[in-house]
């Protein structure tokens, strides 16, 4: 697969992460929206709302900090990145990349036992499980490793092909 493959892959993976996050964001906000509206005018016995706009919190934020690293916006600190040489600069976003899917994997790798032992545990009020707020670290994190290796493959290329190191802020780095 060559760079036009992970562009193609990179590119959708986005478009699929933002819908996602769209969707979850627009439940939340019914979630919260349709607890008002029970309280005030309703009065129905559905109790829920919170626990399960707080699950979809949860989602985002775990879901949210992939998104963001693949769009390089994550939190940093930029001293060095503006005092280094551009060829130590993509070495050092290399060694991070991989520094961060290491800690990724070993996160999702103990995150297992967790999943299974919060499928045993009731959320009240629900049909659902503390499974629901595992899963999303589970799944931010195997994403969060397949944006590592696009963005070390990616570096390794650009150095290869001797191409520039610093994307521009807020832009995600050419794929």
């Amino acid at each position: 697969m060559g760079s036009t493959g992970l562009q193609r892959l990179s590119g959708m993976l986005d478009r699929l992460g933002r819908i996602y996050l769209g969707a979850l964001l627009v439940a939340v906000l019914l979630l919260m929206t349709g607890r008002a509206l029970d309280r005030y005018f309703f009065h129905t016995r559905f109790d829920a709302y919170e626990q399960l706009a707080g699950m979809g919190v949860v989602w985002i934020t775990f879901f949210g900090f992939a998104m963001a690293f693949r769009d390089d916006r994550n939190l940093r600190v930029e001293l060095l990145e503006n005092l280094l040489p551009a060829w130590v600069d993509r070495i050092r976003r290399i060694v991070f990349d991989v520094v961060v899917l290491i800690m990724a994997a070993v996160i999702n790798l103990a995150g297992w036992p967790v999943f299974f032992v919060s499928s045993t545990q009731h959320v009240i009020g629900t049909p659902f499980t503390l499974a629901i707020a595992s899963a999303a670290m589970q799944f931010s994190t195997i994403l969060l490793c397949l944006m590592c290796v696009f963005r070390i493959v990616t570096g390794i290329l650009a150095i290869v092909r001797h191409e520039a190191a610093r994307p521009s802020h807020g832009v995600a780095p050419p794929l």
